[in-house]
């Protein structure tokens, strides 16, 4: 027999309370004068000795239900062989799960821990019994039922350990924990196990544990045990996130960017840092890291000339160490081969009098931006899917058509730039609900240049123009609009402490608000070095633009934005070069990513639309497990390390039957038969006490009265 309380075992001094009750409840003997006992003394010796043999009887029970009630909370039960001789039933039903998360896929020397994983799985299946129940799970972001509920079929079991695949996905126990609650809470009578093989990673357990581990899980009355592969804490190193310092990217062009490298080793970390573009090494960065800390690094390169195409893939690795999988970061940007935008502008006379010349000439410059202008009223019926932007300069108003076709081109990712002037209706553009800011009165500025402020300088409007090193300049600026900008709007720029520059997402678009006219009425912005730069600027943001985010991490789904939701068919090639088709107006485009590196999508008539890539979980290159203070609350959780410490362990609890029901039931049992007892006896004392005193034998001798039992004469009861 095996106690899995120990700890309770000082309980048994409980069983002194017995001896001290009765040593308390002695009787003492109390001298009373009576005028005759002879014939007394044989009755109380005679009660004497019933009362000790009832008194004995009564500590024997009392001190078995103490016993009784002390051993069933020491939880003692009996091995399977020994059990059977009693005709117990000793059935088990087991949950295995075995972690396939990209943390298991470490090295540590004879191989990785997801082949140690499942082949300690595959020891706990020959611990098992032929009639005994299993299930089969793996886990790592997500839970992959193999063997969904429980069967006596060892071999699908079997197959299914061994069919188990390493993943890129980071660790999460919550929905495994829960599936095995449900399923094993539905088996029928025995013990019920759950072995969870894993590196028992910290980031596993980040979920409300105490709703998890409630009282559902404790009348289910699970024995979960954690197996871990080893106790090694390998060197290991990881990049994280990766930031870009440009919004595209073009052939010839300079890339900037910056990697986190995490080292989880207690020694310094060296290594070089290689930066791709395409199929091409283009740079090299060394990098040095303290022991258990991280550190953002930098890098820069030159683009290949021979890019094509709209989305160059580039990536930051390192020279690979115990995990190659977290050792490497991708990243996308948009190619700018050119633009084509729109120009609103109001105006029927020359070319210098309408309202958008100056923003004419400065999109004319260079040969990167092909250029087409309108009328506002031409406006209601211009396709603007072709269109990578759309400049409204100066007009007055835009009418309901043009606003609804406008939001639309927004939603699929356009780009929308506006500036007001002097016959621009205020009351009318602020129905307007798409827009950045709410307009309100004109007012006119001091004379001179007013300072302007970046407020946000690492915004790529800014990228290559202007930084906090070259800041951007003073401007002759005479009138300004006092502005409201929207809850969502972002502001830029400012001028003599105004809102200047304010941009605000719509769908996949984006929308700019400049609070300068397009001509020369409010100043003289437009004849200043800065005004083509960010007219430029717009424009290459807005041909290079992508849809949607472009960096998630394995398990992230990934939501369809923009026209995606309204596109035709799309296909979506994965990093292993397999295609998977996306349904027309799909929510999302993966509810999953299943793997690291680049994904683009692709449509039938645009080619590749939109890409992005998938990069691992910081977390999941830290070899170290959970601090055992993390798991100490889980009721029924214990933790082994090692195939011998998993020999062990079954060979103290294989086939288990629990006797503290048992145990119960008989303290139950003893405690009926100790108050039927004890009432009886008490019952006894008093019925006997009332008879031998009673008699009214001593009364009759005093009366000189012989004494006479049935069937003796005179002489005989005188004799006595």
């Amino acid at each position: 027999m095996i106690l899995l309380s120990p700890f309770l075992l000082p309980a048994f001094a409980a069983l002194l309370l017995p001896v001290l009750l009765h040593l308390w409840q002695k009787r003492h003997v109390v001298s009373t004068p009576f005028s005759t006992l002879r014939f007394l003394k044989a009755v109380a010796s005679r009660s004497r000795r019933s009362a000790k043999f009832q008194d004995l009887f009564l500590f024997l029970l009392r001190f078995l239900i103490i016993a009784a009630l002390v051993a069933a909370a020491c939880r003692p039960v009996l091995p399977k062989n020994i059990a059977r001789w009693f005709g117990a039933k000793t059935q088990r039903t087991v949950a295995l799960v075995v972690d396939r998360s990209l943390s298991m896929s470490l090295s540590t020397g004879s191989g990785n821990r997801l082949d140690a994983a499942k082949t300690m799985a595959e020891t706990v299946m020959d611990s098992l019994s032929p009639g005994d129940q299993v299930m089969v799970l793996s886990v790592g972001r997500t839970v992959d039922p193999l063997v969904a509920q429980p069967t006596a079929d060892h071999a699908l079991a079997r197959r299914a350990i061994q069919s188990i695949k390493p993943s890129q996905e980071p660790t999460r126990f919550e929905d495994a924990f829960r599936e095995v609650r449900q399923a094993l809470a539905r088996a029928p009578v025995g013990t019920k196990e759950m072995y969870l093989f894993t590196d028992n990673q910290e980031a596993g357990w980040v979920f409300d544990r105490n709703a998890m581990f409630n009282d559902a899980w404790k009348t289910t009355e699970i024995h979960a045990l954690v197996v871990c592969p080893d106790d090694l804490n390998p060197a290991n190193a990881t990049l994280g996130k990766l930031k870009s310092g440009v919004p595209y990217v073009t052939a010839g062009g300079v890339v900037r960017g910056s990697v986190a490298v995490y080292n989880f080793g207690n020694n310094v970390f060296r290594d070089v840092l290689t930066i791709s573009c395409g199929a091409k090494d283009v740079g090299k960065r060394t990098v040095e890291v303290a022991p258990n800390s991280s550190q953002e690094v930098g890098f820069d390169f030159i683009a290949p000339t021979t890019l094509d195409g709209r989305w160059a893939s580039c990536g930051v690795r390192l020279s690979g160490d115990n995990l190659p999988a977290d050792d490497r970061v991708d990243f996308v940007l948009p190619i700018a081969t050119g633009s084509r935008v729109l120009v609103v502008e109001s105006g029927t006379g020359p070319d210098r009098t309408r309202s958008g010349f100056f923003v004419r000439k400065a999109l004319e410059i260079g040969r990167d931006c092909e250029m087409k202008s309108i009328a506002p009223e031409a406006l209601t019926t211009e396709p603007l899917d072709g269109f990578s932007a759309v400049f409204l300069a100066g007009i007055s108003q835009i009418d309901d058509r043009s606003t609804v076709r406008l939001e639309r081109y927004l939603e699929s990712g356009g780009t929308v730039f506006v500036f007001p002037g002097d016959a621009t209706d205020a009351d009318g553009m602020n129905r307007i609900d798409w827009l950045p800011v709410r307009m309100g009165k004109l007012t006119d500025l001091p004379a001179g240049r007013q300072a302007v402020f970046a407020k946000v300088p690492d915004h790529p409007v800014f990228v290559n123009s202007w930084s906090a090193q070259n800041p951007f300049p003073a401007l002759p600026q005479r009138r300004l609009v006092d502005l409201k900008p929207t809850r969502d709007a972002r502001v830029l720029l400012t001028i003599a402490d105004q809102p200047f520059l304010i941009t605000a997402a719509h769908g996949a678009g984006q929308v700019f608000f400049l609070n300068a006219s397009p001509d020369r009425s409010w100043g003289d912005f437009p004849l200043t070095a800065s005004f083509l730069p960010l007219m430029k600027q717009v424009a290459r943001l807005s041909g290079a633009r992508g849809i949607g985010d472009t960096s998630f991490l394995v398990g992230d789904p990934v939501p369809a934005a923009g026209s995606l939701t309204n596109s035709g068919p799309l296909t979506l090639t994965l990093p292993d070069g397999s295609k998977k088709p996306v349904p027309k107006n799909a929510p999302q485009i993966l509810d999953s990513i299943p793997s690291l590196g680049v994904y683009l999508l692709d449509s039938e008539s645009e080619g590749t639309v939109h890409a992005f890539t998938a990069r691992p979980d910081p977390d999941e290159g830290k070899p170290s497990p959970a601090p055992p203070a993390m798991l100490q609350d889980i009721p029924g959780l214990e933790r082994v390390t090692g195939p011998a410490a998993l020999q062990q362990w079954l060979g103290e609890q294989r086939g288990m039957t629990p006797l503290w029901p048992l145990l119960l039931l008989v303290a139950l049992l003893l405690l009926v038969a100790e108050a039927l007892f004890a009432n009886a006896a008490a019952k006894q004392r008093s019925l006997g006490e009332a008879k031998h005193i009673a008699t009214g034998r001593l009364n009759r001798r005093r009366a000189g009265q012989p004494f006479r039992e049935a069937g003796l004469n005179p002489t005989e009861t005188e004799a006595q």
